[in-house]
């Protein structure tokens, strides 16, 4: 996007990182972070020779086969054997390199399968847990997921989101998936209680969790027990992410930086959720993406239909994977015109209202049709507090070097 930034009427607002991991050091962060965990024993303490070990990954961690050859060395070094650990992918993980893992058994969770849950409980409000079998079994689960920080005090940012709901059965999935917006406080509450239930009821007493840097890169690993993992991901999130921005662009361009799995329909919608703090009204958003995940039932509700409040009501009444990603499109599309570049077809696009892009020409032409663009790089990834709209909105450099 270096064309964007020389155009006088575009601000980026990015990542503030000093400092992140190369490639070659990733692997060794994640075994430094795994012989001194936060808050638990060394990894080796907590293991002995033969124990079945699982370990639930999330779809969208940077340099993903780095962070796991880190663990699965930390295994080895406390006498885990690769044929003796299970790598486990959510049904929705868009990308999968078994092959780079030797012995260790690599699988995908398919929720639509009843012999592949197992019920490890009842949760507080009365509904049965159930996940997946080998996540029951095993002797060690050890989760890996993405530090976050969401700007959305609705949102949970504590333990265990690498596990709940997507390592669940469908109904528990479809279950969590209505929006968040659309629920009462109190079941907001259930469905935080449920998240900390799935993991306390597995018997989960250590996590592995990268804070994400700029473009695809990760800043730090952490290990230990899961609440303190949370509270200080959170923290150090908030050092790279957070920015304060005032309302004043009539055009945002939603850049997605990272692999495969960051190009995700629920990360545009936390991309448009950003959007938002920096958007006059009527202002237009443009998501520069590699986004080849298809539209799910709540999206398709988009198809040729421009009665968005109607709409807004339909969605906020589904419990779909991807409601919370249609409720964040229909209310852009109420608010002006969005565009999208992926590697969609077209008429797929086309087809629920959104203008699709296919170069960079589009996008600077399109910036140049506007009087005040701002450029918003790893938007999924950014905290955005808006401070008063009078005040002009700064450069914001990226400090990744």
């Amino acid at each position: 996007m270096s064309r964007l930034s020389d155009l006088d009427n575009v601000t980026t607002i990015c990542a503030s990182a000093k400092k992140t991991l190369d490639r070659s050091e990733i692997a060794d962060a994640v075994r430094a972070a795994l012989r001194n965990p936060i808050g638990y024993p060394p990894l080796a303490e907590a293991t002995v020779p033969g124990d079945r070990v699982v370990v639930p990954l999330s779809s969208d961690i940077p340099c993903c086969e780095q962070v796991v050859e880190g663990l699965l060395a930390a295994l080895r070094e406390s006498g885990i054997d690769d044929s003796h650990v299970t790598l486990m992918w959510p049904n929705e993980s868009a990308s999968l390199s078994g092959n780079a893992f030797g012995a260790t058994v690599v699988e995908i969770h398919d929720p639509t399968d009843e012999s592949n849950c197992a019920m490890i409980g009842v949760t507080q409000a009365g509904y049965p847990l159930r996940m997946n079998r080998k996540l029951s079994e095993a002797d060690i689960v050890l989760p890996v997921g993405v530090a976050v920080a969401p700007s959305n005090a609705d949102e949970y940012e504590g333990p265990f989101r690498a596990i709940f709901p997507q390592f669940c059965d469908q109904e528990t999935i479809d279950r969590h998936s209505r929006n968040l917006s659309g629920r009462k406080k109190s079941q907001q509450m259930k469905d935080r209680n449920k998240i900390y239930e799935s993991g306390w009821l597995l018997g989960v007493g250590i996590e592995v969790a990268v804070v994400p840097g700029p473009q695809g890169t990760i800043a730090n690993v952490l290990a230990g027990a899961p609440d303190v993992v949370a509270r200080e991901g959170v923290k150090r999130y908030r050092k790279i992410w957070q920015r304060e921005v005032s309302s004043s662009a009539d055009l945002a361009i939603l850049i997605l930086h990272g692999e495969a799995g960051e190009h995700s329909w629920r990360n545009i919608g936390q991309a448009l959720a950003a959007a938002e703090t920096v958007i006059k009204p009527g202002g237009a958003v443009a998501i520069d993406s590699q986004l080849a995940e298809p539209p799910g039932r709540s999206l398709a509700r988009l198809a040729k239909n421009t009665d968005y409040a109607r709409v807004e009501q339909q969605i906020l009444n589904d419990s779909y994977t991807d409601s919370w990603v249609a409720l964040q499109v229909c209310r852009a599309l109420d608010r002006g015109p969005v565009y999208l570049r992926s590697q969609l077809a077209d008429e797929v696009v086309e087809s629920f209202a959104v203008a699709p892009i296919s170069s960079d020409d589009e996008l600077v032409r399109l910036v140049e049709s506007h009087q005040h663009c701002v450029v918003l790089e790893d938007a999924h990834r950014l905290n955005l507090d808006s401070n008063d709209a009078s005040t002009q909105m700064s450069h914001i450099n990226s400090a990744s070097n």
